[in-house]
């Protein structure tokens, strides 16, 4: 559960220690992980994972297009097409139609997590275990 200021930090320290690429990797369960990825991006990340928007958030990354735009005209610019990424769009939001029996069930972000600090992944594997159990009711009291 990344916070922005604590990837400045990060990626600061480890610029800093080791002559190594740094790859962030995180889940946008909360909502504010483009914040977080775009903290990073000054600091001097070497790369982050993005989503295809009709893919991401939630328990997924954060949106591609929202940090190509976000970079645009800046010195980290991404130099991928806004256009292009726009583009495919309509074709995942068609395949997540097929896939949607198999969705987390977190239906947007929510800060709760910070409360209990479980990442997204994780998150979603509890849920459909609680579902498996016949609990799936009972989540927010299990969670």
């Amino acid at each position: 559960l990344l916070r922005a200021p604590a990837a400045r930090t990060l990626v600061t320290a480890l610029r800093e220690r080791f002559d190594l690429p740094v790859h962030l990797h995180t889940h946008d369960t909360a909502g504010g992980q483009l914040g977080t990825l775009l903290a990073a991006i000054d600091a001097g990340v070497d790369a982050v994972d993005a989503a295809c928007a009709s893919m991401a958030g939630t328990t997924s990354q954060p949106p591609l297009s929202a940090l190509v735009s976000a970079t645009d005209h800046s010195a980290r610019e991404t130099g991928l097409s806004l256009a292009a990424i726009n583009a495919i769009e309509p074709y995942w939001e068609a395949v997540r139609r097929v896939y949607a029996p198999f969705e987390s069930g977190l239906p947007s972000p929510t800060g709760r997590v910070y409360r209990h600090e479980i990442p997204g992944g994780q998150l979603s594997n509890l849920r459909q275990q609680a579902i498996a159990l016949g609990l799936g009711e009972k989540f927010e009291q299990i969670e």
